[in-house]
Order: structure tokens, then C-alpha cells, then sequence
């Protein structure tokens, strides 16, 4: 009797640690869908394109934009901490604006903008899962 209770504990704890992988499998593609989800409601892609190429216009060197720079409909987006920062790539195809959020324990996720030849790899967004909202703008969670 034992035995068999020892078997139905080991079967049930493998059950639920396969669901506790697929969860986890499946938290890129859900925060990734929810952050294109709010932010189509709340902004408008022509103007985040027109905001982040004046931004890279005036780059020469990856680094942090300040909050006042930022688009307020970007702004209070996802909880969390927000950044965005400049990423100056070896050519101007490869450099983008990045908004985004997390980060530490947590991987960061968010907005890659730029102009709309952009087409970001999933190396290059170190994304885990990425949308392409329309053409220029990515929407990525990173691994």
C-alpha cells in the first residue's frame, strides 16, 4: 500500500512540474501579445516611428534616453521600472530605440523602434519571443 501511495505522489508530482514547464514555456509569447495588446490601444505607431527616428537622427553612441523624451502614452505602459535607451548598431539598419521593462531577476521586455526597413533578428533583440506590430516596430520578450 505503501508503495503504491509512493508511486501515485511521484506520478502526480511529474504531472504537475510538466504544466509548471509549459506555463513558463508559454510567459514570452503572453506578455509579449498582452504588451502589443495595450499598446495598440494607446499609441500610434506613426508617431512612436517619427519620435524614434528624430531620437537616432541625433545618436551617434548607444545610451539611456530620459524619461521627459519619452512618449507619454509610453509612459505608466506595464508596471515596472521603464527604460529606453538609444542602440547604436554598427550600421544604420542595425540601430534602434528600445523601450522597455523589467529586467534583473525578471528578463526585460518591450519596444524595439525604428525606421521601417528594421528587421530585427531575435539574436539581435536577445528576444525569447517577438511581433512584429508593423513594419519597423517589434514587440519582443527578451530570454
Amino acid at each position: 500500500m505503501l508503495l503504491v501511495l509512493g508511486v501515485a505522489i511521484v506520478l502526480m508530482l511529474c504531472a504537475a512540474m510538466r504544466s509548471c514547464v509549459a506555463w513558463l514555456r508559454s510567459v514570452p509569447r503572453v506578455a509579449t501579445e498582452e504588451i502589443l495588446r495595450v499598446m495598440k490601444e494607446r499609441t500610434d505607431p506613426a508617431e512612436l516611428q517619427q519620435w524614434a527616428m528624430g531620437i537616432l537622427r541625433d545618436a551617434t553612441v548607444s545610451t539611456n534616453v530620459s524619461y521627459q523624451q519619452v512618449p507619454k502614452e509610453l509612459l505608466g505602459l506595464q508596471p515596472g521600472t521603464m527604460r529606453c535607451s538609444v542602440l547604436v548598431g554598427p550600421t544604420p539598419t542595425n540601430s534602434y530605440v528600445a523601450v522597455y521593462w523589467g529586467g534583473g531577476m525578471l528578463a526585460p521586455w518591450g519596444v524595439a523602434i525604428e525606421a521601417p526597413t528594421f528587421a530585427p533578428t531575435e539574436l539581435e533583440l536577445h528576444a525569447a519571443y517577438q511581433i512584429k506590430w508593423q513594419d519597423g516596430i517589434y514587440v519582443y520578450y527578451s530570454k
